[in-house]
């Protein structure tokens, strides 16, 4: 990290291994506030979900982390705004291919840990869905899942792919993730921020 203008950057987030790919929504805070939506989205190169966890998680939350200095300095930027409270309840899960499994066209989703996006939930399968990007466009496929996908109201065949768009609402079992491409999550962040102290 380095210092600049009397405030930290936040530091790129690291390419884990380890499935640790959920972040408090907080935490990309700096980045907007400092970056126009072109240049966040060089740092930021993939889609993300954005979700609330449920309450009932199973045990702690493992794959949480967050960077320290800059959260806490936006805690106390936000603290009482609604985009404070919002930048501490939501999480930010990354779209992006990994190496916990062998296949190389699709991007896993689910709760164990050889997925590439790993979401903690008791209502979400272990192996749940996968997406997969063809020709520029997004596309979400239901594995056989437990408890179901839907793509917005409308609930998804098993190993029918359907088109996921930038902002579009996917949901796994009970728990409710909206998927944005990076211009666009910057847009959703940019918004929540108006008005609150720079």
């Amino acid at each position: 990290m380095r210092e600049h203008d009397g405030e930290f950057d936040p530091p790129r987030l690291p390419d884990y291994d380890a499935p640790v790919d959920v972040v408090p929504l907080l935490d990309f805070f700096a980045s907007v506030r400092k970056q126009s939506a072109e240049a966040f989205k060089k740092r930021h190169p993939e889609p993300v979900f954005v979700f609330t966890p449920v309450a009932q998680m199973s045990g702690p939350d493992k794959h949480f982390i967050t960077t320290q200095v800059t959260s806490i300095a936006e805690m106390r930027r936000t603290q009482g705004t609604e985009a404070g409270k919002k930048g501490m309840e939501q999480r930010v899960a990354l779209v992006k291919k990994t190496n916990r499994n062998p296949f190389t066209a699709q991007i896993y989703v689910g709760r164990a840990s050889n997925n590439d996006v790993v979401i903690e939930d008791p209502n979400v399968s272990k192996s749940h869905a996968f997406l997969e990007q063809n020709s520029g466009h997004w596309f979400v496929t239901d594995m056989g899942s437990v408890n179901g996908t839907w793509l917005d109201t409308a609930k998804i065949e098993t190993a029918t792919p359907r088109e996921l768009r930038d902002g579009g609402r996917l949901r796994l079992g009970t728990l409710e993730l909206q998927f944005f491409l990076p211009e666009t999550f910057h847009r959703y962040i940019a918004e929540m921020l108006a008005g609150t102290p720079g």
